[in-house]
């Protein structure tokens, strides 16, 4: 079996940024994107021992270079208004491999993850459900892997390259939310009831459960704060 870790460091433009202070935003950017990427490397090389490749699609190889004995680094163009960049390992152009996982740059790897690997079902990934849903279980980001077999990545890219943009907007530019239009949401696998304790949320299972990092596998860090701002996940980055 080959198994690709695949992830994307997608930069935008400086609209916004005041051009006396552009210069300094994109090396800031710069050395964001390079911490988040060599301790993703150092994460995974530590607690994965699976035969694997590691592939960097990004818009900025420039940044990248160095890199190449740690990521399959892959141009990605800026060929959408309002790319969803997980969206990118679904081009034609990418050799898939049998399994795919698509992971978030800001991730932190806590213990070995070697028996996620062996998730049989079509695709799995992180929840978004919590008290006030109910029992309703909600598609989420982060880290989601795939198995290609089943003509599932056909099923799923094939009107993507008819009318990207129309694809965005009817999934509100979130790619869980086209895989669950697309496959259905009875056929999504989620990590926290496949796998219980493989993946927690940062924000849920950390700060407002008052959990540990230890309690999980992998630390799924999503919106605020980063990862490189909280001291503990300098230990796992490494």
């Amino acid at each position: 079996m080959t198994l690709d870790i695949v992830t994307f460091a997608w930069m935008t433009d400086e609209s916004g940024v005041p051009k006396n202070e552009r210069h300094s935003w994109w090396e800031n950017q710069r050395d964001l994107m390079r911490l988040y990427a060599i301790n993703l490397a150092n994460g995974i090389d530590r607690t994965l021992n699976r035969h694997h490749r590691k592939i960097l699609f990004t818009n900025r190889r420039d940044w990248f270079d160095d890199l190449g004995h740690r990521f399959h680094i892959i141009d990605m163009e800026p060929v959408y208004k309002r790319i969803t960049n997980k969206f990118i390992a679904y081009d034609p152009a990418y050799d898939i491999s049998e399994k795919m996982v698509l992971t978030d740059l800001d991730m932190a790897f806590v213990q070995t993850w070697d028996e996620l690997v062996d998730y049989d079902g079509n695709l799995i990934m992180n929840h978004t459900g919590g008290a006030r849903r109910g029992l309703r279980w909600y598609p989420g980001g982060g880290f989601i892997m795939t198995n290609n077999r089943t003509g599932l990545f056909d099923k799923i890219t094939a009107p993507l390259y008819e009318n990207p943009e129309a694809v965005y907007k009817r999934c509100n530019y979130r790619e869980r939310h086209w895989f669950a239009k697309q496959i259905g949401r009875k056929n999504i696998d989620y990590w926290q009831k496949t796998y219980p304790g493989s993946i927690g949320s940062y924000k849920k299972d950390i700060v407002k459960r008052k959990g540990s990092f230890e309690d999980f596998k992998i630390i799924w860090f999503h919106g605020d704060p980063r990862p490189d701002t909280v001291p503990e996940v300098a230990k796992y980055w490494k």
